[in-house]
């Protein structure tokens, strides 16, 4: 199926009728851990930005199910500590990929319509510094 990247449809063109989002988290911990959980854990590889999985569901999209990935802390773990100054922060921040999916965009004569739909799906955090002025 070819499909004209001027008419390409995104997931704000399609009617909210034929959205139903629903999510659903794997793990119980979806808590960002603290330093202490860190150091105390024995974990040799641990992200700045740990994540969790969500299952993210929709009848009107096939595939129905798309598993994503959501970030557990607002802020960066602390492994930079004050090495960086006191004029850094850091924040951890999603990271997106789109995906092309079918999207259930009408109804007729009992028949539904699907169109391809470029829909944004997280697929993990990375951490980011800013400084301050």
């Amino acid at each position: 199926m070819r499909l004209d990247a001027k008419k390409q449809l995104t997931l704000s063109n399609v009617p909210n009728s034929y959205v139903e989002k629903t999510t659903h988290i794997h793990r119980h911990d979806a808590s960002c851990p603290s330093k202490n959980d860190i150091m105390k854990g024995g974990k040799s590889r641990t992200s700045l930005c740990p994540t969790y999985e969500e299952t993210d569901v929709d009848v009107n999209r096939i595939p129905r199910k798309v598993v994503q990935r959501r970030c557990k802390c607002v802020n960066c773990l602390p492994v930079f500590d004050s090495s960086m100054g006191s004029r850094t922060f850091s924040r951890c921040v999603p990271t997106f990929q789109y995906q092309m999916v079918l999207r259930r965009v009408g109804c007729q004569e009992g028949l539904y319509q699907y169109k391809p739909v470029m829909e944004p799906f997280v697929v993990g955090c990375s951490c980011k510094l800013f400084f301050k002025k």
